[in-house]
This record gives C-alpha cells, sequence and structure tokens, in this order.
C-alpha cells in the first residue's frame, strides 16, 4: 500500500536485491497507488486474493515466489525481510527437500 511506511521501507530492498539477482518483480498495490521504487505497480484486480489462497492479504508488505510452470504462489516473507533472508528463503525453496539440511 502506498501509505504503509513498512512497505516505503521494504521497497528499495526489494529493488535491490532483484537488481543484484536478475529476479523480477512484480509490484502490486492493495490501494491502486504505486509505492517509491516502483512507480509502475499494478493495481490489485484479484492477485491478492489468488496469492492468499481466497483470504485477503492482511500483513503488508507480503512478498511471493511464483512457480511459473504451476501458477502457485507461495509465501516468503511479510513485513521486512531484508536481501539475505530472501535469498535464503528462495534457495531452501528451490533447492532444498523438505528434511534436508541446507
Amino acid at each position: 500500500r502506498s501509505d504503509c511506511p513498512f512497505c516505503q521501507d521494504q521497497a528499495p530492498v526489494l529493488k535491490a536485491f532483484s537488481n543484484q539477482s536478475g529476479m523480477p518483480v512484480l509490484a502490486v498495490s492493495l490501494d491502486n497507488k504505486p509505492v517509491s521504487h516502483f512507480p509502475d505497480a499494478k493495481p490489485d484486480n484479484g492477485i491478492s486474493l489468488m496469492a492468499s489462497g481466497g483470504e485477503g492479504i492482511k500483513t503488508v508488505p507480503a512478498m511471493f515466489l511464483l512457480d511459473r510452470q504451476s501458477k502457485q504462489m507461495i509465501p516468503i516473507g511479510s513485513g521486512i525481510v531484508t536481501g539475505t533472508e530472501l535469498s535464503d528463503r528462495i534457495h531452501i525453496l528451490t533447492k532444498t527437500s523438505p528434511g534436508q539440511e541446507f
């Protein structure tokens, strides 16, 4: 949300993570207004309901990883998350199996 101070704080972290990792970010705004670092944020046209399994996003910022093959959206964080934490979480989700040490 454009009025969320935590979203404003997370935006530059997410932008830097995207630039460093090459992983694209699709910013979706729940209040349909852009946030800093993502002036082209998309309005929420039901994406938040799909991402949350129909529950709606209750805590922002909220970040999800999209599996392009299955179209499944996997939650990877809410609130302020560092770039290192994002990288670690994505690695665990994509490169390890349940029960495997990382």
